[in-house]
């Protein structure tokens, strides 16, 4: 049987690949797909080892190998002996041996969680917490959930790693009582903190905070990526405060989580239409000015906070 992992979620990969070994009688071999050599691939497919007539290989990352990538299709289109696992993060699928594992894989997807997606995640935290003995209110579990988020390559948009939030939970079952400053030991606070705080802590009118804040993602962020997500932010924020309807109903259109709109329902309360309108505009020919001047990004977009915190 062969079997194909999709996606970068590795906490569920590997979860289900324990069952997977848990059940199989004959001999498991880890592969890293860009290490082997072309020649030895029909010998793991296809042989057999001295005392068992069983094997199962877990293949990771072929499709960066390219000439055994090309010659995985070929064997499998042929057949093999061994059951096989692959497990491909982000592999090309209009290559020729994509299309043949489509036709002979099972193909299992096991992608990160997106923002969209953040319900879902905290309540796997909470069942997995609780199958871990370890106690957690809301506001470590939206804690947690927000330093779990990675930024992914769409701007403005994040991933839940949900290996992060195991790790963190693995590590708070060794304590009795799970303080925020445990979580803070176990699961750290990162630049994309400071991303998601940095909108209201500007309309907060907290200038010294917000300066802070902004030396420290100028040693470690992204200006362009962290511009693309205070832009998608002030987005959701302008929508929530202009539509008329329901938060679940404008969440649903944006394709968000509601929690993220409420949040911004609440911070868009500190601000006058004619304010939101105001700064709609100069964010809008800020980064009209970026993509056609020299203009240094950072510069522009703390003027612009500034300008938020100091109204």
């Amino acid at each position: 049987m062969i079997r194909l992992f999709l996606g970068e979620n590795s906490f569920e990969i590997e979860r289900q690949l324990h069952v997977l070994i848990a059940e199989f009688s004959g001999d498991v071999e880890r592969i890293d797909g860009a290490e082997i050599a072309q020649n030895q691939l029909s010998d793991l497919l296809l042989g057999t080892t001295l005392f068992s007539v069983e094997r199962l290989v877990i293949l990771k990352g072929a499709s960066e190998n390219k000439p055994v990538w090309d010659a995985l299709g070929e064997r499998v289109a042929k057949g093999i002996s061994s059951d096989l696992v692959l497990i491909e993060p982000k592999p090309d699928k209009r290559t020729k041996t994509y299309k043949i594992l489509q036709q002979h894989a099972t193909i299992i997807e096991a992608q990160e969680w997106t923002d969209r997606e953040r319900g879902k995640a905290e309540k796997w935290l909470r069942e997995y917490a609780g199958e871990r003995g370890v106690s957690l209110g809301p506001d470590q579990i939206t804690k947690m959930i927000t330093r779990a988020m990675i930024p992914s390559q769409k701007p403005g948009t994040f991933t839940i790693s949900q290996q992060q939030l195991a790790g963190a939970l693995n590590a708070l079952s060794m304590m009795d009582i799970v303080t925020d400053e445990l979580i803070d030991a176990v699961l750290p606070g990162t630049t994309n903190d400071t991303v998601f705080d940095i909108l209201r802590i500007a309309i907060a009118r907290d200038v010294a905070e917000l300066m802070v804040h902004l030396e420290r993602l100028r040693v470690s962020g992204d200006a362009y990526m962290t511009l693309g997500f205070i832009m998608s932010q002030w987005s959701q924020l302008v929508s929530v405060a202009t539509i008329d309807r329901p938060i679940d109903e404008v969440a649903h259109a944006l394709s968000v989580h509601p929690f993220v709109l409420q949040t911004l329902a609440a911070e868009s309360r500190s601000l006058t239409r004619q304010e939101i309108s105001t700064y709609t505009y100069s964010l809008a020919a800020l980064d009209a000015r970026l993509k056609t001047t020299a203009t240094d990004p950072w510069d522009s977009l703390t003027a612009w906070l500034v300008s938020i915190a100091v109204r």
